[in-house]
C-alpha cells in the first residue's frame, strides 16, 4: 500500500511540474531585452590569427561568454537571481575580453 501511495504522489508530482506556466521573459529583469546575433564563420576566423592579444582575449571572451550561458540557464531553470548575477557578471567579462580581441586585431600584436 506504501508503494502505491508514494508512486502516486511522485506521479502527481511529476504531473503539477510539467503543467506549470514557463517564466515569461517580460518579468525577467536582466535578460528581458536581450537579443542574439549570431557570428559567421567568415566573421569569427577574421578575428583569430591576428597576434597573440588578440587570440587570447577571443579566447577568454567565448570563455566567459560559456559560462554566462550556463549560470543564464541555471538562473532560468531555479528560478534564482544569483544565478542571473552571475551571468551578467560573465557576460561584462566577455564583452570586455571581445573588445580587446577587437582592437588588437585591428591595431595588431
Amino acid at each position: 500500500m506504501n508503494r502505491r501511495l508514494t508512486g502516486s504522489l511522485i506521479g502527481f508530482a511529476a504531473i503539477v511540474s510539467f503543467s506549470a506556466p514557463a517564466y515569461p521573459a517580460e518579468r525577467n529583469p536582466i535578460f528581458a531585452k536581450a537579443h542574439l546575433t549570431i557570428n559567421t564563420g567568415k566573421a569569427n576566423k577574421a578575428v583569430s590569427g591576428k597576434g597573440y592579444y588578440a587570440d587570447y582575449y577571443g579566447y577568454y571572451g567565448n570563455l566567459y561568454n560559456s559560462y554566462a550561458g550556463i549560470y543564464g540557464n541555471e538562473g532560468s531553470y531555479y528560478k534564482n537571481y544569483s544565478y542571473y548575477y552571475t551571468a551578467y557578471t560573465y557576460s561584462n567579462y566577455a564583452s570586455n575580453d571581445y573588445y580587446n580581441a577587437y582592437y588588437y586585431q585591428l591595431h595588431g600584436q
